[in-house]
C-alpha cells in the first residue's frame, strides 16, 4: 500500500476500505471521511496496477491500465470536482516523490485526470448512449446527439403533452374520446391534468404503471374482489350456523316474561335478519352485511346492549364470531366496480400522453434522466457484447452516495459488475465499491430507494464468500500487523468515526436523540421493511476535548398565529437573536493555522426541511437587521431559455464589453435581429459589432446621413458594399436595425437608464417597447413562461432591496446564481468569499458542514394528510378516490387507496427520520434546534425533541437541560415578547445587549458619511443626539432635501448631481474614454440629462423650478471638466484598471450597520487596493483630513469581509480629487484598523447605553421644539 499525505492519517476501518482485490460496501457514518477514502482508493488502485517497468510506454496490442479504467460516481457535480481536485493533489504529490520511469507513471495519471469517468450517475449513462445509441434497434431508439433535459424543463414538456391529449378530442379516437369524457364529467380537466402529470412522473415508470393496471372487466373484477371480503366469504360459508345463532337467542329471549326496550329491539333486529337468511342471499351479501353491522356493532366496537342479561351469553357468541369481519373495512361492489370502470379510462389517456411526451422529446431530441437510464438499460439487456466492451474499458466502479441510488440505476449498474439485477445472478470478484450511509437517505422523491444499499451489501457479502474471499487478507492486513474482522473481509465496513462534530456536545446529543427517533420499539417501526434503516451511533473522531454547544429554542404561539406547517416571526426573530449572540463569539475549533477563530456570518446556516413561506420571512428579518444572506438552491428555473434571455439583457446593459451577452440580446426576443443584420453591424464598425451600433442613428435611405457622416473609419470598397446592403434593405429592415442601435447601442435610450430605474421596471420597459411579451405568451408553454419571467422580476426586486444594488451586481449575483443551480445547488457557500449567513434545505447542505448550523421550523408536521384522489405505488400501482355511483356527494377510497396510501405515510416518516439526522449533523460546533409550539398538536421533530429529552417546563425556567454530560440551553418566548432563561451562563452586560435588541424593530442602519456626524454629534451634543435617535426625527437620504427654501439648498443639490453623473460615467469608461472629444460631450451631456430627469421626477413642481436652463449648463460644464480630469495620466491608469466597481458592504459595530459603497477596488498582483473619487471642490487639504476616516471605514470592512490578504499588512486607500486633479494616498496597518475598530466599537456602546437612560419629558420637548425651529 502506497502512502500518501491523507492515509497516513487514516483510521483502521478507512485503510481496510482502500482494498481492491474484492467488491466492497462501505457504511460511512456522517463526518467519517468517505470522501478521503474514495479518492485514496484510487490511488491504490492505480499503484497496484502500474507496470514494473517502462512497458507502459510502449505500443502494445493492449492499452496499459490508467485512471481512465476507474468510474467514480459522484452525487452531484460539485462533488466530482472535489474528488478530482483532491485526487490532483495526491497525484501532483506523487510525482514529485518519484524518479524515472514511476514519475512518468504519476505525470500520465495527471494528463489523463481531466478525461477520466468521474462524474454523476446522469452524465456516465448519458455517455453510453451516445455511444451505442445506433445499436438499439428499437421503436423507442433515442439518436445519439440528444440532450438531457433537467427536471424543471421534463416536468413543462409533459405539462405540454397533457394539456395537448385533453385539447384535442377531434384528432382523437372515439375510445379515448370517451374515457377523456368520462373523467372530465366526474372531476374536471384541471384534476386530470395535474393527476396524470404526477403519474408520468411515477418512479416506477409509465410502461410499470400500465403494466400493473392492464384494461379489466369492471364487473366481473369487482365482483371477485368482493369475493375476497372476509366477511362475504364468512357469509357463504357459515350462513346456517348464523341463522341457528339467531334462532338461540330469540328462543331465549322469548323465555323472558318482562322484556326491556332494548332487549325487545335486538329481538326484532335479530328476526328481521333471520328472515333477510332465510331467502336467497345471492346479490344481496352487501345489504346482509351492513344490516348484520348495524345490529352487533357501533363505531366498529361490539355494541353493550345494556338491559339484555338474559341473552349474554348469546351476544357474546354473535360477538365472537362475527364482530372482527363485520369490523373489517368492506369493499363496496358499486365503488369498487366505478373505481376499476375509472382506472381503464384513465390507463387509457396515459398512454396516449405518454405516447406524445415521447413524440415531443423525439421532435425535440431531449430526453429526461428516466428515459436515457431506460434506453441503457434497453441496450444492455439486448447486446451483450456491448456489456463486455464497457467491462473491459471500465475495470473498476465506486459509486459515492450509493444510498441515493434508485432500483433502475442500479438494475443498469449490475451488468457492468455482474451477470445483471437478477438475484441469483453473482457479482464479478472485484469490480464494485460502493460507498454511503442509509441514515442519510432523502432522494425519496427522486426515486432514491435505500433498500437498494442494504440488497447490494448482503450480495457482496454472499460472493465474497462464495470466493472465499473472507478468507484472505485485505490490503491493510497485507502491509501492516492488524487483523481484520470477518465481517470486513466479507466486504461489508463500517465507517463509525465522526471527524466534524465536536464531543460530547453537539456529537453526544445526536446519539441520544436519534436513538430515541429510530428506536423501533417506542415508534412500532416494523424493521421488516426495506426502507426502514436501524441507526448507527457516531464515534468521536476527533481529539479535541473542547466542548461545543446544542441550544434548543421553542416560541410559545398563540391560538391566532401560524399554523403548524408555517413559521413563526417570533420563532424568526429568536433564531435571528441567536446568531448575533454568537457573532464574534470564540470557536471551539481551532483554525487551519491553529489559531484560535472567532464566529462570522458565513459559519452560520439555517436549515430549513422544505421550501415554503419559512425562506421568505428569514429573508425580510435578516435584510430588515442588515445582516447579510446567501440564499441557495433552484434547480431548472435558472436554465430556462426566457430566464437566460434576460439575464443576457441584465449582463449587456451593465457590461458595455460583454459582446456575447449583445449578441444574445439583439438575437433576442426583444430586438429580433437575423443573421444579415448581425453582419451588418460587425461591417458597419469596422469588425466591432458595438460600434456599429452606436453610429447608426436614422433609418435614412443615405447611409452617410444615416449615420451622420461616421463612415470615415471604412475603405472606400467596404463603404460601397455597406451602402448598397443598407439600399437593398427593407424599410421594415432598416427600422429594425435603427430600433436596436437606439435601444443598446453605446448611447442607447436603455444603456441610459441603467441604476437610474428600478432594474425590474427597465427590463419591464424593454420588453414592453419591443412587444417581446406577445412574443412568449404566444409560446406552446407560454403561461409558464410568463410566470417564470415574473418570478425573475420578483428575484430582481429582491436583490435590489439588498444593500449594493447595482445592475452590474446584480449581473453577477445571477451568473453565480446559474454556476450554482449548474452545480444541483451544492455549491460550497463558503468558497463565495462572502461573510454572509447560508440559508437553504436541508437537501441542499447534504454534503456540507457549518460550524454553526441551526435547524428551524422543528414543529412542521412529518406526515401530510393526502389530499390527492390518485396515488401511486413505488411499484406504479394506482388507487382511487371516486365519487360513489349512488351518492356523487360521496368521495371515497376504493380498496387500493388506503394500501397505498398507509405504505407512502411510512415511507415519508422513515425519510424524516433521515432528514432530521442529516439537518442536524451538518453542524461542527454549534447545533440550534428551533420550533414553535403549533396550534394543534401534530407528529413532528419538536414532538421527538421534548420525548426524547423528556423536556419540562423546569428546563425552560432554569435554562438548560442536563444529563450526566450532556446539556443544552434551553430558551423560551411567549407572544408577551419577554425573554426567559436567558441568566444561564451569560454575562449581565450580554444579557441586557439581547434584551434591547429584542424590544428594538431593527438594528440602526447608518451610511458610511453618516457615523462621522453621528459621532460627532453624540460627543459634542448628547442629549440631542438622543432625542433625535430614540424617536425617529432625522430621515437620511442619498440626495438633500429641500427643507426650507429651495434656493438654499441648491448648492448642495448641484454638487450631488454632479458626483452622481461622475461616477456613473467613470464607472462605464468604457463608453465614451476613448472617443473623440465631441462624442464624448455628446455622451456626458445625455448622461447629465438622464441624472437630471430621474431627479426631477423624485421632486414637486416647486423644487424642481430651481433646476433652470443656467443651472443644468453649469452641471453639464463641470461634469465635463471633472471628466477632463479623470482622464489625466495619473489618474487615468486607475479608471481604465480592470477591478470592481461600486461594491456594497455592511459592517456591524455593537448593533449598529455601517453601510458603505467602495467606488473601485483593484486587485494588482495580490495586492488589494481601494480607489474613491470626490468632485467636492473644498481645499485639497481638508478635504483629505476630512476623508480619512471614511477611507479607513472601508478599508476595516475589507478586512472584516477576509477581502484583504492575511500577508497583506498595509490596505492602501487612494483618494482621487478630480476637482483638484490630486491623488493622494492613505496606507493603514492591520494592527492600526484593529486598533481603530476597538475605538469606535467602544464609542457606539457608549451611543447604546446613551440610548437606554430615560429621558426627562420637559427635555424631550424643549430638544424637541428646538429641532423643529432649525429644521
Amino acid at each position: 500500500m502506497i502512502k500518501t499525505s491523507a492515509n497516513t492519517k487514516f483510521t483502521t476501518p478507512q485503510k481496510h476500505a482502500l482494498d481492491s482485490s474484492r467488491n466492497l460496501g462501505v457504511r460511512a457514518n456522517a463526518g467519517s471521511g468517505k470522501t478521503s477514502v474514495l479518492v485514496d482508493r484510487i490511488i491504490q488502485i492505480l499503484e497496484q496496477n502500474r507496470p514494473a517497468d517502462d512497458n507502459e510506454f510502449t505500443p502494445g496490442p493492449m492499452p496499459a491500465f490508467s485512471i481512465e479504467n476507474i468510474v467514480s460516481i459522484t452525487f452531484t457535480k460539485k462533488a466530482a470536482g472535489e474528488l478530482k481536485a483532491r485526487l490532483m493533489k495526491l497525484l501532483q504529490e506523487l510525482e514529485v516523490q518519484s524518479v524515472g520511469h514511476v514519475k512518468k507513471w504519476w505525470a500520465k495519471q495527471i494528463e489523463k485526470l481531466e478525461d477520466a469517468p468521474i462524474g454523476t450517475i446522469d452524465s456516465f449513462f448519458g455517455s453510453i448512449l451516445r455511444e451505442y445509441a445506433l445499436m438499439d434497434d428499437s421503436e423507442d431508439r433515442i439518436e445519439p446527439d440528444f440532450e438531457l433535459m433537467d427536471p424543471y424543463d421534463a416536468q413543462e414538456l409533459q405539462g405540454i403533452a397533457v394539456r395537448s391529449v385533453l385539447e384535442s378530442l377531434d384528432e382523437i379516437h372515439p375510445q379515448l374520446a370517451a374515457a377523456l369524457a368520462w373523467w372530465k364529467n366526474l372531476d374536471g380537466a384541471d384534476v386530470l391534468e395535474e393527476n396524470l402529470q404526477k403519474l408520468l412522473g411515477n418512479s416506477a415508470g409509465v410502461k410499470a404503471v400500465l403494466r400493473r393496471n392492464p384494461q379489466v372487466d369492471p364487473e366481473a373484477e369487482a365482483i371477485a374482489k368482493v369475493n375476497t371480503d372476509p366477511a362475504f366469504v364468512k357469509l357463504q360459508k357459515e350462513k346456517n350456523e348464523l341463522l341457528q345463532m339467531l334462532n338461540a337467542l330469540q328462543k331465549r329471549a322469548g323465555q323472558e316474561r318482562k322484556k326491556t326496550a332494548t332487549l325487545e329491539g335486538l329481538i326484532s333486529k335479530s328476526l328481521e335478519a333471520q328472515q333477510m337468511l332465510e331467502e336467497d342471499v345471492a346479490g344481496r351479501e352487501v345489504d346482509i352485511l351492513e344490516f348484520l353491522e348495524g345490529m352487533l356493532l357501533t363505531g366498529g366496537q361490539p355494541r353493550k346492549f345494556k338491559g339484555c342479561d338474559p341473552v349474554r351469553d348469546e351476544i357474546n357468541a354473535l360477538h365472537e364470531s362475527w364482530a372482527e369481519p363485520l369490523a373489517a373495512k368492506r369493499i363496496d361492489f358499486a365503488l369498487e366496480k366505478q373505481a376499476l370502470l375509472a382506472r381503464n379510462h384513465l390507463m387509457l389517456i396515459l398512454a396516449e400522453v405518454d405516447q406524445k411526451y415521447r413524440a415531443l422529446c423525439l421532435q425535440k431530441n431531449t430526453y429526461d434522466f428516466d428515459t436515457v437510464a431506460r434506453g441503457v438499460l434497453r441496450i444492455f439487456e439486448r447486446s451483450p457484447t456491448i456489456i463486455l466492451d464497457l467491462k473491459k474499458r471500465y475495470r473498476f466502479i465506486q459509486v459515492d452516495e450509493f444510498q441515493d441510488t434508485s432500483r433502475l440505476q442500479w438494475e443498469i449498474l449490475s451488468y457492468l459488475v455482474g451477470g445483471g439485477p437478477d438475484p441469483e445472478q453473482p457479482l464479478d470478484n472485484d469490480r464494485l465499491f460502493i460507498v454511503g450511509d442509509p441514515q442519510q437517505s432523502i432522494y425519496g422523491f427522486r426515486q432514491a430507494d435505500v433498500a437498494v444499499f442494504s440488497e447490494v451489501i448482503q450480495k457482496i457479502t454472499k460472493g465474497n464468500k462464495t470466493n472465499q474471499l473472507d478468507q484472505v487478507q485485505t490490503l491493510h492486513e497485507r502491509n501492516s500487523t492488524e487483523i481484520a474482522s470477518p465481517e470486513v473481509r466479507a466486504g461489508d465496513v463500517k465507517l463509525s468515526e465522526n471527524f466534524r462534530t465536536l464531543a460530547i456536545s453537539p456529537l453526544g446529543l445526536f446519539n441520544h436523540l436519534f436513538n430515541y427517533v429510530f428506536d423501533p420499539v417506542t415508534h412500532s417501526i416494523d424493521s421488516s421493511k426495506s426502507y426502514e434503516v436501524k441507526f448507527q451511533e457516531l464515534i468521536p473522531g476527533l481529539d479535541n476535548e473542547s466542548k461545543g454547544e446544542v441550544v434548543y429554542i421553542d416560541y410559545q404561539v398563540n391560538a391566532t398565529d401560524e399554523e403548524s406547517d408555517g413559521i413563526s416571526m417570533g420563532q424568526v426573530r429568536m433564531i435571528v437573536e441567536e446568531l448575533i449572540r454568537f457573532k464574534g463569539a470564540p470557536r471551539s475549533k481551532l483554525g487551519e493555522d491553529n489559531l484560535p477563530k472567532v464566529f462570522s456570518w458565513k459559519d452560520m446556516a439555517i436549515l430549513v426541511p422544505s421550501r415554503n413561506d419559512t425562506l421568505r420571512k428569514l429573508e425580510e428579518h435578516l435584510r430588515s437587521l442588515g445582516i447579510p444572506y446567501l440564499l441557495h438552491g433552484g434547480v431548472g428555473f435558472w436554465q430556462r431559455q426566457e430566464v437566460l434571455d434576460m439575464m443576457q439583457l441584465c449582463q449587456s446593459l451593465s457590461q458595455p464589453g460583454n459582446d456575447l451577452a449583445l449578441l444574445g440580446v439583439l438575437r433576442g426576443p426583444c430586438l429580433r435581429c437575423n443573421d444579415a443584420d448581425l453582419y451588418f453591424y460587425h461591417c458597419l464598425g469596422g469588425g466591432r459589432m458595438p460600434r456599429g451600433l452606436s453610429i447608426l442613428v436614422s433609418k435614412d435611405a443615405n447611409l452617410e446621413r444615416a449615420c451622420n457622416g461616421k463612415l470615415h473609419h471604412l475603405k472606400p470598397e467596404d463603404r460601397q458594399n455597406l451602402e448598397e446592403a443598407w439600399t437593398g434593405f427593407s424599410d421594415e429592415d432598416r427600422s429594425r436595425l435603427v430600433r436596436a442601435s437606439k435601444s443598446i447601442g453605446l448611447l442607447g435610450d436603455w444603456r441610459l437608464l441603467v441604476d437610474r430605474v428600478s432594474h425590474a421596471d427597465l427590463l419591464q420597459h424593454c420588453m414592453e417597447q419591443t412587444a417581446a411579451y406577445a412574443i412568449y405568451a404566444s409560446l406552446p408553454d407560454g403561461e409558464q413562461v410568463l410566470a417564470n419571467l415574473q418570478k425573475f422580476f420578483e428575484f430582481l426586486r429582491n436583490e435590489e432591496s439588498k444593500p449594493g444594488s447595482s445592475l452590474a451586481k446584480v449581473a453577477h449575483a445571477l451568473e453565480e446564481r446559474v454556476e450554482a443551480s449548474n452545480r444541483d445547488s451544492q455549491a460550497n457557500p463558503g468558497g463565495h468569499g462572502i461573510d454572509a449567513v447560508q440559508i437553504m434545505t436541508i437537501h441542499a447542505s447534504k454534503g456540507l458542514q457549518f460550524p454553526l448550523v441551526v435547524v428551524a421550523n422543528m414543529q412542521r408536521m412529518i406526515v401530510r394528510n393526502k389530499t390527492e384522489n390518485i396515488i401511486a405505488s413505488s411499484e406504479g400501482e394506482i388507487g382511487l378516490k371516486i365519487r360513489h355511483p349512488a351518492n356523487p356527494r360521496k368521495i371515497l377510497p376504493d380498496s387500493k387507496f388506503e394500501l397505498i396510501k398507509k405504505d407512502i405515510d411510512s415511507r415519508e416518516l422513515a425519510e424524516s427520520r433521515r432528514l432530521f439526522y442529516v439537518g442536524t449533523t451538518r453542524a461542527e460546533e454549534v447545533l440550534v434546534l428551533a420550533g414553535h409550539k403549533p396550534f394543534r398538536e401534530c407528529l413532528s421533530w419538536r414532538r421527538w425533541i421534548y420525548k426524547a429529552l423528556d423536556l419540562q417546563i423546569s428546563d425552560f425556567e432554569k435554562g438548560y437541560w442536563e444529563k450526566g454530560n450532556l446539556r443544552v440551553r434551553c430558551r423560551s418566548k411567549s407572544d408577551g415578547g419577554q425573554l426567559e432563561n436567558e441568566n444561564t451562563g451569560m454575562e449581565e452586560e450580554v444579557i441586557e445587549d439581547l434584551r434591547r435588541f429584542s424590544e428594538t424593530p431593527k438594528m440602526v442602519t447608518l451610511s458610511v458619511t453618516r457615523i462621522e456626524d453621528e459621532l460627532k454629534m453624540f460627543e459634542e451634543k448628547p442629549a440631542e443626539w438622543k432625542l433625535r435617535n430614540t424617536h425617529h426625527v432625522l430621515s437620511f437620504y442619498s440626495l438633500p432635501r429641500f427643507d426650507t427654501e429651495p434656493e438654499d439648498d441648491i448648492r448642495k443639490y448641484i454638487g450631488a448631481l454632479i458626483g452622481n453623473t461622475v461616477h456613473r460615467s467613470l464607472e462605464r469608461h468604457g463608453e465614451w474614454l476613448n472617443s473623440k472629444k465631441d462624442e464624448q460631450l455628446v455622451w456626458i451631456h445625455k448622461m447629465v440629462d438622464a441624472e437630471i430627469g430621474l431627479a426631477l421626477a423624485e421632486l414637486g413642481e416647486e423644487q424642481a423650478l430651481v433646476l433652470g436652463v443656467d443651472e443644468i449648463q453649469k452641471i453639464k460644464a463641470q461634469a465635463v471638466k471633472l471628466l477632463e480630469t479623470a482622464k489625466g495620466s495619473e489618474i487615468k491608469p486607475l479608471v481604465i484598471a480592470e477591478g470592481k466597481v461600486e461594491i456594497e458592504f455592511l459592517l456591524p459595530i455593537e448593533g449598529y450597520v455601517i453601510q458603505g459603497r467602495i467606488d473601485k477596488l483593484l486587485n494588482q498582483g495580490g495586492v488589494v487596493e481601494i480607489i474613491d473619487w470626490k468632485t467636492d471642490a473644498g481645499p485639497t487639504k481638508k478635504s483629505i483630513e476630512h476623508h480619512q476616516f471614511q477611507m479607513k471605514l472601508y478599508a476595516l470592512a475589507l478586512l472584516n469581509c477576509n477581502l484583504i490578504p492575511k500577508e497583506q499588512e498595509v490596505v492602501r486607500a487612494r483618494l482621487v480629487l478630480l476637482d483638484h486633479d490630486v491623488l493622494h494616498t492613505y496606507e493603514f496597518k492591520q494592527a492600526e484598523l484593529r486598533k481603530f475598530e476597538k475605538e469606535l466599537a467602544g464609542k457606539m456602546l457608549q451611543m447604546k447605553r446613551k440610548l437606554s437612560e430615560v429621558v426627562d419629558q420637559h427635555e424631550l420637548q424643549v430638544l424637541y421644539h428646538a429641532i423643529a425651529d432649525e429644521r
